[in-house]
Protein backbone atom coordinates (compact mmCIF):
# COMPACT_ATOMS: atom_id res chain seq x y z
CA UNK A 1 0.00 0.00 0.00
CA UNK A 2 0.93 3.45 -0.74
CA UNK A 3 1.10 5.31 2.70
CA UNK A 4 2.18 8.41 1.59
CA UNK A 5 0.60 11.38 2.53
CA UNK A 6 -1.94 12.73 -0.30
CA UNK A 7 -0.84 16.76 0.69
CA UNK A 8 2.83 17.26 1.07
CA UNK A 9 3.68 13.22 -0.50
CA UNK A 10 5.65 12.20 2.91
CA UNK A 11 5.84 9.06 3.64
CA UNK A 12 3.68 7.94 6.82
CA UNK A 13 4.34 4.13 6.74
CA UNK A 14 6.26 3.99 9.88
CA UNK A 15 5.54 7.19 11.58
CA UNK A 16 2.79 8.02 14.38
CA UNK A 17 -0.14 9.49 12.67
CA UNK A 18 -1.72 11.54 15.56
CA UNK A 19 -5.22 12.55 15.62
CA UNK A 20 -6.48 15.75 16.37
CA UNK A 21 -11.13 16.66 17.14
CA UNK A 22 -13.10 18.59 14.81
CA UNK A 23 -13.86 22.00 15.55
CA UNK A 24 -16.91 23.08 18.45
CA UNK A 25 -15.21 19.59 20.29
CA UNK A 26 -13.35 19.40 23.37
CA UNK A 27 -10.21 18.29 23.50
CA UNK A 28 -10.46 15.50 25.74
CA UNK A 29 -12.30 12.30 24.76
CA UNK A 30 -13.81 14.00 21.55
CA UNK A 31 -16.53 12.61 20.04
CA UNK A 32 -14.89 13.11 16.70
CA UNK A 33 -11.46 13.56 15.32
CA UNK A 34 -9.42 13.32 12.29
CA UNK A 35 -5.72 12.23 11.68
CA UNK A 36 -3.33 15.19 10.62
CA UNK A 37 -0.12 14.44 8.79
CA UNK A 38 3.06 14.70 10.89
CA UNK A 39 4.68 17.07 8.43
CA UNK A 40 2.35 19.38 7.03
CA UNK A 41 -0.83 18.96 9.54
CA UNK A 42 -3.27 18.26 6.80
CA UNK A 43 -6.13 16.79 7.61
CA UNK A 44 -6.00 12.81 6.75
CA UNK A 45 -8.94 9.66 6.15
CA UNK A 46 -8.61 6.45 6.09
CA UNK A 47 -9.03 4.78 2.50
CA UNK A 48 -9.96 1.40 3.01
CA UNK A 49 -10.56 -0.72 -0.14
CA UNK A 50 -13.72 -1.99 -0.71
CA UNK A 51 -12.12 -5.82 0.26
CA UNK A 52 -10.56 -4.81 2.81
CA UNK A 53 -13.83 -3.39 4.02
CA UNK A 54 -15.90 -7.01 3.45
CA UNK A 55 -13.11 -8.87 5.23
CA UNK A 56 -13.54 -6.38 8.09
CA UNK A 57 -17.54 -6.82 8.14
CA UNK A 58 -16.63 -10.82 8.07
CA UNK A 59 -14.05 -11.67 10.05
CA UNK A 60 -16.95 -12.57 12.88
CA UNK A 61 -17.36 -15.76 11.61
CA UNK A 62 -13.71 -16.78 11.67
CA UNK A 63 -13.92 -15.67 15.28
CA UNK A 64 -17.36 -17.25 16.32
CA UNK A 65 -15.67 -21.34 16.29
CA UNK A 66 -12.86 -20.24 18.70
CA UNK A 67 -15.72 -17.99 21.07
CA UNK A 68 -17.75 -21.17 20.72
CA UNK A 69 -15.11 -23.66 21.56
CA UNK A 70 -14.33 -21.82 24.33
CA UNK A 71 -17.66 -21.81 26.02
CA UNK A 72 -18.08 -25.50 25.51
CA UNK A 73 -14.74 -26.21 26.28
CA UNK A 74 -13.96 -28.12 22.71
CA UNK A 75 -10.34 -28.05 21.49
CA UNK A 76 -11.17 -28.91 18.10
CA UNK A 77 -13.62 -25.42 17.50
CA UNK A 78 -10.19 -23.63 19.03
CA UNK A 79 -8.17 -25.29 16.70
CA UNK A 80 -10.80 -24.71 13.49
CA UNK A 81 -10.89 -21.17 14.55
CA UNK A 82 -7.18 -20.42 14.66
CA UNK A 83 -6.68 -22.17 11.44
CA UNK A 84 -9.34 -20.13 9.97
CA UNK A 85 -8.05 -16.97 11.19
CA UNK A 86 -4.26 -17.77 9.77
CA UNK A 87 -5.82 -18.68 6.54
CA UNK A 88 -7.73 -15.67 6.27
CA UNK A 89 -4.90 -13.24 7.49
CA UNK A 90 -2.41 -14.92 4.78
CA UNK A 91 -5.22 -14.38 2.03
CA UNK A 92 -5.49 -11.01 2.82
CA UNK A 93 -1.91 -9.77 3.10
CA UNK A 94 -1.26 -11.71 0.45
CA UNK A 95 -3.82 -9.74 -1.53
CA UNK A 96 -2.99 -6.38 0.19
CA UNK A 97 1.09 -7.02 -1.03
CA UNK A 98 0.53 -7.77 -4.57
CA UNK A 99 -3.05 -6.03 -5.57
CA UNK A 100 -2.63 -3.02 -3.56
CA UNK A 101 0.59 -1.56 -4.37
CA UNK A 102 -0.81 1.84 -5.53
CA UNK A 103 -3.99 1.93 -3.49
CA UNK A 104 -3.75 5.08 -1.34
CA UNK A 105 -3.57 4.48 2.56
CA UNK A 106 -4.80 7.66 3.18
CA UNK A 107 -7.06 10.36 1.55
CA UNK A 108 -8.12 13.42 2.23
CA UNK A 109 -10.26 14.53 5.07
CA UNK A 110 -14.10 15.25 4.24
CA UNK A 111 -16.03 17.09 6.52
CA UNK A 112 -19.60 15.54 6.92
CA UNK A 113 -22.45 17.86 6.49
CA UNK A 114 -24.61 17.44 9.51
CA UNK A 115 -27.99 18.63 9.53
CA UNK A 116 -28.56 21.92 11.29
CA UNK A 117 -30.29 22.22 14.79
CA UNK A 118 -33.07 24.24 15.15
CA UNK A 119 -32.32 27.47 16.97
CA UNK A 120 -35.74 27.75 18.48
CA UNK A 121 -37.72 24.85 20.47
CA UNK A 122 -41.28 24.69 21.09
CA UNK A 123 -42.21 24.71 24.67
CA UNK A 124 -44.73 21.47 25.58
CA UNK A 125 -47.20 22.12 27.58
CA UNK A 126 -49.68 19.66 28.79
CA UNK A 127 -51.98 20.84 26.45
CA UNK A 128 -49.67 19.73 23.84
CA UNK A 129 -49.90 16.26 24.67
CA UNK A 130 -54.02 16.37 25.38
CA UNK A 131 -54.03 16.74 28.91
CA UNK A 132 -55.92 19.83 28.83
CA UNK A 133 -58.61 21.35 26.50
CA UNK A 134 -57.98 23.72 24.71
CA UNK A 135 -59.11 27.78 25.82
CA UNK A 136 -62.09 28.22 25.59
CA UNK A 137 -64.00 24.47 25.17
CA UNK A 138 -64.61 23.30 28.72
CA UNK A 139 -67.25 24.05 30.40
CA UNK A 140 -67.64 26.46 33.38
CA UNK A 141 -70.18 25.27 36.13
Amino acid sequence: MNHNCPYCAAKLSMRLVRSKPLPNETRFLPMRAHMVCPNCSGALELNLHPMEEKFHKNALWLVLPGIAGMFLENIWLLLLSAILMTVAAGYVSCFIWKNLRSWLRYKQFEVLKTRKRPTHYVRATPRHFGVFPKRGTHRRT
